[in-house]
């Protein structure tokens, strides 16, 4: 474990950036401090600042004594979101407490005075995540950013670095994380040789086809406030069967942060997919994306966390051997493995 940071007394209401710029799975916070007795409340927040004026708040951690409860929340564009509020009140006016909490691959896991508390699953992308703040009541004594090795809840997709390493080995779930489905179970391979800043649109072979643990890395940035989309399709025909296409649609007719899924066959679309568990893209801030291939289904995570399933419609997978990429997107790096 690491040292990133380590804020003394630092002032209530005030922002503060957080070390190294974005949090990333394997991050620890540990905030210290008491609340005195006529305190109300104090929140802990962590944040993604879109501009001056606004804040999209990722995790708004907030004891209240009036209460007598801790209120978990998430605020995007100017809205709340459903709170959460159950596992009591572990703080007391006038008695030191600490806060600890560990970014992970799906959630923050939350402790308070040396006990599990919660665990708050992720609706913002953890990579736009870039301040912390804190409001109300409360005296605050320091607030410290450590690196630990590895994230505690969850499986890791195999990642290799821009370098060309050999890819890591999938951490496996303890217990208490089982909702969260494994993202990657795939026998290990070499990589190719990355194409690196492509022109887009862009179609590309998918060296040997689609196959049971394939599995295919996209590094880019949306580039508008348009679309994107990735194509997994059989040759470079503009009609040709798509076995499944990943749209991006950050604003397109009546499509607002969605991600539609579907397939093709002989020019005629399948129904389309729209439930996301969150929209995890930001203008201008860059993302990673990993399609696995599995033999019931493609997996997709996005910046290194689960993000939907999209189950086979046209088999067999090997016929499906080009990748085509459209739309408002600088595309870094595709890797396949």
């Amino acid at each position: 474990m690491s040292l990133l940071g380590n804020v003394i007394n630092p002032n209530v209401t005030s922002v503060g950036s957080i070390p190294g710029g974005n949090l990333t799975p394997g991050i620890q916070i540990v905030v210290q401090g008491v609340a005195p007795a006529h305190s109300e409340g104090f929140s802990f927040n962590l944040s993604s600042k879109i501009s001056d004026s606004r804040c999209d708040r990722a995790l708004h951690f907030n004891p209240r004594f009036t209460q007598n409860c801790v209120v978990r929340n998430s605020l995007k564009n100017n809205a709340w979101a459903e709170e959460e509020t159950n596992n009591g009140m572990p703080f007391r006016k006038e008695a030191p407490f600490e806060i600890v909490i560990v970014t992970d691959l799906y959630c923050y896991k939350i402790s308070v005075n040396k006990r599990n508390f919660c665990v708050f699953k992720h609706r913002h992308p953890l990579a736009g995540v870039n301040t912390y703040s804190v409001e109300g009541i409360v005296k605050i004594t320091s607030i410290k950013f450590l690196e630990i090795r590895t994230p505690t809840c969850s499986v890791q997709p195999a990642v290799t670095n821009h370098h060309g390493a050999q890819p890591t080995k999938p951490k496996l779930n303890p217990p208490g994380c089982s909702a969260h489905p494994a993202v990657m179970n795939h026998h290990a391979t070499q990589p190719t040789k990355p194409i690196f800043n492509p022109a887009v649109p862009l179609t590309t072979g998918i060296p040997g086809g689609l196959y049971h643990g394939k599995m295919i890395f996209i590094s880019a940035v949306p580039a508008g406030t348009n679309r994107f989309t990735f194509y997994l399709q059989e040759g470079s025909l503009h009609n040709a069967d798509v076995g499944m296409v990943f749209d991006v649609r950050f604003n397109f007719g009546s499509c607002v942060e969605m991600v539609i899924r579907n397939h093709r066959s002989r020019g005629t679309w399948g129904q389309e997919e729209h439930t996301i568990p969150y929209f995890p893209f930001v203008r201008n801030v860059p993302f990673e994306i990993i399609i696995l291939s599995e033999s019931t289904g493609f997996k997709v995570a996005v910046n290194n966390q689960h993000f939907l399933e999209f189950r086979h419609r046209l088999m067999p997978l090997a016929r499906f051997n080009m990748l085509h990429i459209t739309g408002d997107v600088t595309v870094k790096q595709v890797r396949f493995q």
